[in-house]
């Protein structure tokens, strides 16, 4: 293969790219061809990621790069009525409930996006381990860590998200423990079926538990992110990977939820573990996935390159060539 040389010894992606011609075809691997998105040119169901990261909005931000800032929210104002109190914290819910939906709960969709975003990272980075003349595992490794690299910056950005909304929780939470007027349980507080009873009333607030404890989270790439739990009576609670039971002597905690409750009787209820927790699930099962499926795929070509039988320029789809030709062979920045 023509190119000029990197430093290392390597070929960057531009020049690689451009040395492949006008190869795009995968070759015969015997893989499936439609899970690991190695369908033949032409194919018009395929899945372009790019359309991600062009003419995005906002809500998907989170998926496509690293440095993605959740909503931040403020804490009420002091020397509010109780009802002027209680109307700004619920319309903070509201506000964030929508937020949350609109990029996470609502978008599970997205998550089409993700697979193929992270399994095009993979098969660029054991193609150019492939072009470098790597060992098989060393391929394999190239492709994961990369996959393991995109999907520590997708979950830290989504778990950043349930932070900042636990923030705005305590924020309010402390403005209603501070003010004369207002029991705070009659603000925001645990709906009471979540223990499996209706017999006690929505007496539990999570104003009575801040600062609420953090859980370390493992990242894919072996680095762990402190996430916030949601907090309730006997150290129960979760956060979007873990939900805890808690410490009871008469049963557990079921689920947990948080109402915020406005002067008018208007009610909304988020921040749900079933909400939540499967959205964290899937993204997770995502990667996962996407990490098998890059594992049988270089198990199926890496002999033939080795042999001979294809040529490593024969792997790359207009998906792979898409990313590579672009300066850094990373995506294009999100226009939002």
């Amino acid at each position: 293969m023509t190119g000029t040389e990197t430093q290392s010894g390597g070929i960057d992606r531009r020049t690689f790219i451009k040395g492949a011609g006008v190869a795009t075809g995968v070759a015969a691997t015997g893989a499936s061809a439609g899970r690991l998105d190695l369908a033949p040119v032409g194919d018009a169901t395929a899945v372009d990621p790019y359309t991600l990261a062009y003419g995005t909005t906002a809500a998907f931000g989170w998926a496509l790069r690293e440095g993605w800032e959740a909503l931040t929210g403020d804490a009420p104002p002091e020397g509010l009525t109780p009802d002027s109190l209680q109307q700004k914290v619920y319309e903070a819910a509201l506000k964030r409930d929508n937020d949350n939906g609109s990029k996470f709960i609502d978008q599970q969709n997205i998550l089409i996006g993700i697979d193929n975003v992270a399994y095009t990272e993979g098969k660029i980075a054991a193609i150019e381990a492939l072009n470098e003349e790597k060992s098989q595992s060393e391929v394999e490794t190239a492709a994961t860590s990369a996959v393991d690299s995109y999907g520590s910056t997708v979950i830290k950005n989504f778990l950043k998200a349930w932070n900042e909304s636990l923030n705005e929780v305590e924020q309010q939470a402390e403005v209603l423990n501070s003010h004369a007027d207002v029991d705070p349980v009659n603000v925001m507080y645990y709906p009471d079926d979540d223990w499996g009873s209706n017999s006690t009333g929505n007496t539990y607030s999570p104003a009575e538990f801040i600062p609420f404890e953090t859980r370390g989270i493992e990242l894919p790439d072996g680095t762990t992110f402190d996430t916030k739990m949601l907090q309730s009576q006997y150290s129960s609670g979760f956060t979007p990977a873990e939900f805890d039971g808690g410490d009871w002597s008469n049963g557990s905690l079921q689920r947990l939820r948080l109402r915020v409750e406005a002067p008018d009787g208007s009610q909304v209820t988020y921040l749900s573990d079933q909400e939540w927790m499967p959205v964290y699930d899937e993204i997770t099962q995502t990667f996962t996935d996407v990490r098998d499926g890059l594992l049988l795929w270089v198990d199926n070509v890496y002999g033939q390159v080795q042999s001979g039988q294809i040529e490593v320029s024969d792997l790359i789809t207009p998906r792979e060539r898409a990313a590579m030709m672009t300066d850094d062979g990373k995506y294009p920045p999100s226009s939002r």
